[in-house]
């Protein structure tokens, strides 16, 4: 149970993302960088007396969730698409955390609509003593009433002080296996329905880019350098997700002019074939994110019980050939190598993974709306 002071700093919270929400439709415009709506939504926040829970996403079309702008992003939004906005906000350590879709193309809207719906109905039956996985039918009942269908790997979640997945998920199915969960009287959940064409798999995928990291532990920071880093991440975001573009104006990065961050993809394709997945070269070290503390190796170090960011359980959201998709966040099982040298703490840190609709790569474009 939350105490009265806790109570406040929800209360303010959910004011804040109240009336950011009612923002978000306004912001979100064909040509605009999602470098500024990121941005823009950030200090907003901070300027209503609260600050991010984590970085804002952009998902575009395919991409569901988890896609927050790197330094330097380029990324416009494109016409007659369809736009996810993650934000969350926290008080002291409180969150709140929301979703808005905004669709530039009318065909869209049934997708927002529906997972506009199996929301209202899922909060309708939310009370202590309700199995999750009756949450979970209700929300996909919802859906595949209207000639759709549920992302069943991306869930809503508990959250608790500083923690936004904090263990319990809210599935979007009634067949995920939750060994009979109940909610309990002074819990926190974010309750997030994802919604997809009825003749897609109804899951998502990695993408290759990965901007949001969360501190895990401190074991690894021998230099000066950072031991600063470091401490600023602890001051600031504590154990909250944060984006790499967050650390650029205090930490700048040594890399080549105009480079956006690190592409986890072509890293990979430098090394020989012979390597990939053994032993990597001294400037890669290797990050898997799984649903198990696994063990990074290193020439110089190893390093261990690192933690996968907790998406959503299944910290996520869809297309096909620019199909539209609703909502927001996962953390599927996953690996991406990044350079040592584009921060000095990213042995202390797991990357998050763009969540991306598989739609796109099963059906390749055959099942369009019209």
């Amino acid at each position: 149970m939350f105490d009265s002071q806790a109570l406040d700093s929800f209360k303010k919270s959910g004011d804040i993302v109240a009336r950011l929400r009612k923002e978000v439709p306004g912001i979100v415009k064909y040509g605009k960088p999602a470098i500024e709506i990121c941005e823009g939504l950030e200090q907003r926040i901070r300027d209503f007396g609260g600050r991010p829970a984590f970085p804002v996403n952009v998902g575009i079309n395919e991409v569901a969730a988890h896609y927050t702008s790197p330094p330097g992003d380029t990324l416009t939004i494109p016409a007659a698409s369809l736009v996810k906005v993650d934000f969350g906000v926290h008080v002291d350590g409180y969150v709140t955390d929301t979703s808005v879709t905004v669709c530039l193309d009318p065909r869209f809207e049934p997708l927002a609509q529906a997972a506009d719906e199996a929301l209202q109905n899922a909060i309708r039956a939310f009370k202590p003593g309700v199995k999750l996985s009756e949450i979970g039918r209700i929300v996909q009942t919802t859906i595949t009433r209207v000639g759709l269908r549920p992302i069943s790997n991306l869930t809503g979640h508990k959250i608790e002080r500083y923690t936004i997945h904090a263990g319990k998920s809210v599935p979007s199915v009634s067949a995920m296996g939750m060994n009979g969960t109940k909610i309990e009287e002074g819990e926190v959940f974010a309750i997030e329905p994802f919604v997809t064409l009825a003749k897609a798999q109804g899951a998502v995928t990695n993408g290759s880019s990965a901007y949001i990291y969360r501190f895990v532990k401190p074991k690894g920071a021998t230099s000066e350098d950072s031991k600063k880093v470091l401490a600023f991440i602890q001051a600031n975001f504590s154990t909250l997700p944060f984006a790499s573009r967050w650390l650029e104006k205090g930490f700048p990065r040594s890399r080549q002019k105009g480079a956006s961050g690190p592409n986890p993809e072509q890293v990979h394709k430098r090394l020989p074939s012979s390597d990939r997945g053994k032993q990597q070269p001294s400037s890669t070290i290797r990050t898997h994110c799984h649903s198990k503390p696994r063990q990074l190796h290193h020439p110089n170090r190893t390093i261990r019980k690192l933690q996968p960011i907790r998406g959503s359980d299944a910290p996520a959201p869809l297309g096909a050939s620019w199909q539209p998709s609703v909502k927001r966040r996962p953390k599927r099982s996953a690996s991406t190598h990044v350079p040592l040298s584009q921060t000095s703490v990213i042995d202390l840190i797991v990357p998050r993974k763009t969540a991306r609709n598989n739609l796109r790569l099963q059906n390749r474009g055959k099942d369009r709306l019209e």
